[in-house]
Formats: C-alpha cells, sequence, structure tokens
C-alpha cells in the first residue's frame, strides 16, 4: 500500500465530501486503506483523520462502513497508546453515540440481572441457611429477568432446596 499516494487520495477524497460529489467504490475503499498508504502523517494521525472525515461522509450506511472498517484494520497497525485518540474521535460521531448509549442500556440490564441473581441467593442462603455451590451456578446461568423475578419468588414460598431446583 505505500506505492499509493495517500495525501492525494485524502484531498481527492474530501474535496468530494465536501462538495457532495459521491464516492465510488474505489474511493470508499481507498478512504478505509489510506492509513496503510504512503502519507504525510503516518498510519496513527492517518486513522484519525479518516474517521474524522468519514463523519462528513451524509451515506450514513457508507459512513458506518468506512468507521467500522478502519477502526477494525486500526486494531492491527496503530500503537496502543493512541487507541485512545481514535476512541475518543469515534465517540464524537453519531455511530458511537448511538454505540456508547447501546453500552449504557446493556450495562443497566446486566447490572439488573445481576442485583436479581444476588437476592436470589440471599433469599435462598436466609431461608436454607446454605446454597450449594451447583445451584448458585445454575442461577448464575440465567439471564433472563423475567425468570430471574419468578424463581425469587418460587424460592420464598418454597419449602426445600428440592423444591427450588425443580422451580429452575
Amino acid at each position: 500500500m505505500v506505492e499509493y499516494d495517500g495525501d492525494k487520495r485524502y484531498e481527492a477524497i474530501k474535496y468530494k465530501i465536501e462538495n457532495d460529489i459521491p464516492l465510488d467504490n474505489k474511493d470508499i475503499m481507498d478512504l478505509i486503506f489510506l492509513p496503510l498508504m504512503k502519507n504525510k502523517w503516518g498510519e496513527d494521525e492517518a486513522a484519525r483523520k479518516v474517521l474524522e472525515l468519514a463523519e462528513e461522509i451524509k451515506d450514513e450506511e457508507m459512513q458506518s462502513i468506512v468507521i467500522a472498517s478502519v477502526l477494525g484494520l486500526a486494531d492491527k497497525y496503530v500503537r496502543k497508546e493512541y487507541i485512545d485518540r481514535l476512541k475518543e474521535v469515534v465517540r464524537m460521531t453519531r455511530i458511537g453515540a448511538a454505540l456508547i448509549e447501546e453500552g449504557r442500556i446493556e450495562g443497566r440490564i446486566e447490572g439488573r440481572i445481576r442485583k436479581a441473581q444476588e437476592s436470589i441467593l440471599d433469599a435462598i442462603k436466609a431461608k436454607f441457611e446454605t446454597i450449594p455451590d451447583d445451584l448458585k451456578d445454575k442461577i448464575a446461568s440465567i439471564n433472563d429477568e423475567k425468570k430471574l423475578d419468578s424463581l425469587l419468588v418460587a424460592v420464598i414460598k418454597s419449602d426445600s432446596l428440592d423444591e427450588v431446583y425443580k422451580k429452575i
């Protein structure tokens, strides 16, 4: 890739994006691989510049493809200490904001699941004074909130550990 002039391709693609000229497949491929081409910035900085330029692509599907591809490739050639700078660029994009929000939602769900699992284990311990390891493992493997909620009620109503096992 070093035989390609990344600086010229960057400027040509930037011109097209700034002037609402549609990008063709070659432009997209060149943009994705531009950090690996000969350029004045080096691979790390070129990856950052490509991500910033990709944010300006109006076609959201194409924008997503470029950003995801550059990030996927960047993992192979960008120095670890530069990754945080790339994350910051991505964080500022619509895609980055959507990924962050999705992560927050998943984190909240995981938190509720963990809390429900802990509540079940606490109820078993309070009611039966012991929690067999295999029962702990079975409860830890349940990731359905509704099932965990109904299991907590079942534990409270159960008269023996055998009844709890039957409810799982």
